[in-house]
């Protein structure tokens, strides 16, 4: 388990204890946090899921741990861009 943020800690923190099965401990992110309110109540998560934050129709970006808010930034860059997309038969310059 990798949380994405402090109050997905609290949820993988709730989740995990009783299990006392090591590898179902999650991983403690470095630094500081995001600043997300914490919740008030931990809920129990179901181990090995996941959750679509944010519906698209093109592209599908994935996120695990603190990468989830970089493909939420990722998806708002697209979303901005939207009308410049590049036709299918076009090539994107190379970097």
């Amino acid at each position: 388990m990798a949380p994405r943020d402090e109050a997905m800690l609290v949820h993988m923190l709730h989740t995990a204890l009783p299990l006392r099965r090591r590898p179902d401990r999650p991983a403690h992110p470095r630094g500081a946090g995001v600043g997300v309110e914490l919740p008030s109540q931990p809920r129990e998560l179901e181990i090995g899921s996941g959750e679509i934050l944010r519906e698209g129709d093109r592209v599908a970006l994935l996120g695990y741990g603190t990468g989830v808010g970089k493909a939420l930034e990722a998806a708002e860059i697209l979303a901005e861009s939207g009308s410049r997309r590049p036709s299918p038969t076009r090539a994107l310059p190379s970097r």
